[in-house]
């Protein structure tokens, strides 16, 4: 392993895709030989990076004994968001004030990542081999494109890993089984689907509590439900009377 100093502190380099804007002038990092050009050594720390999404949330397809299956974690591609170098004063006995420092997505794709939420079906109590029919499930994922959210280098697994997932605790649902005063009953999870203005069912079947054990209905009775992590249950808060 080589050192090698930087001398201007407008230097520059990439590392897996994401071009480093700010290096501090005679910063010193640590580089390993790859035949006959050098590349950034792994980090001996957590690296930790913010991205703005910059597709919608899906499971990636992939082929295996001439079968299609699906990545049982869902991802999503994101631009990473950094602090332009043409706005930090570099020299200047004045600093450029924070609140002048705006925070930018790089535009280009060729830095785009591919960042992943592995819990993100364990969240939502699925646990199963995805086929087709399951892909609406990536409708529920809290990410939208335009959302900014840090991620974590795993370098376990080699990917971007989001650092602090959104929790799924609050859920619209529909009954599809009759609901007594203080029981439970079987729903249907619902998203909004842009496309058509509705409320959707993506698949993701649930079972709802009346904890208060003073709601009831029928089937297509319409509520909202939250999950508490005491009982790992959905309990209804209100519904359509």
């Amino acid at each position: 392993m080589s050192t090698i100093s930087l001398e201007s502190a407008t230097s520059s380099f990439t590392s897996r895709g994401v071009p480093f804007r700010r290096v501090d002038a005679n910063g010193s990092w640590a580089f390993e030989q790859d035949g006959a050009s050098f590349r950034i050594s792994e980090p001996r720390r957590l690296e930790i990076r913010v991205f703005q999404a910059t597709k919608a949330p899906e499971f990636l397809a992939f082929t295996r004994d001439d079968a299609t299956l699906y990545e049982p974690t869902i991802s999503f591609e994101a631009a990473p968001v950094y602090t332009p170098f043409s706005e930090i004063a570099v020299g200047s006995a004045q600093p450029t004030p924070r609140e002048n420092l705006r925070r930018t997505a790089d535009s280009s794709e060729s830095v785009r990542q591919r960042v992943y939420d592995p819990s993100f079906l364990e969240r939502l109590n699925v646990d199963k081999t995805l086929t087709q029919d399951d892909l609406p499930l990536a409708f529920y994922a809290p990410y939208r494109v335009g959302d900014r959210l840090a991620a974590f280098w795993n370098r376990t697994s080699g990917r971007w890993e989001v650092l602090a997932p959104p929790e799924f605790n609050v859920v619209r649902f529909q009954l599809t089984s009759t609901l007594a005063s203080g029981s439970v009953a079987s729903a249907a999870a619902l998203y909004f689907d842009s496309a058509t203005q509705t409320f959707v069912d993506g698949g993701l079947k649930i079972d709802v509590a009346d904890f208060l054990g003073r709601f009831h209905g029928a089937v297509g009775t319409r509520g909202y439900a939250r999950r508490f992590a005491d009982r790992d249950a959905w309990e209804i808060f209100a519904l359509d009377a």
